[in-house]
């Protein structure tokens, strides 16, 4: 299903709603949504996380992907065998 057919579906049920304590429910929660912003929601940690990884990107000390897929697929395999 598509994006304009799931907000033509919603829209539809929001007319149907008879509810004003639903009503009122799904307009604090829209406008929570629009006006908040996910960063601001983070831990201490995660954001000096973040902050952390883009200082590292921005002087190119980055990993590809392939070359954490070797790292990781190299850990499992000494796990297993118990290295």
């Amino acid at each position: 299903m598509n994006v304009q057919v799931q907000k033509d579906l919603l829209v539809q049920q929001i007319l149907s709603l008879q509810d004003s304590f639903l009503i009122e429910k799904l307009q604090n929660f829209l406008n929570k949504e629009i006006t908040s912003d996910w960063y601001n929601e983070l831990s201490y940690r995660d954001k000096n996380a973040i902050e952390k990884s883009v200082v590292q990107a921005d002087k190119n000390q980055t990993i590809s992907h392939e070359e954490v897929m070797k790292r990781v697929k190299l850990k499992i395999k000494n796990m297993k065998n118990g290295d």
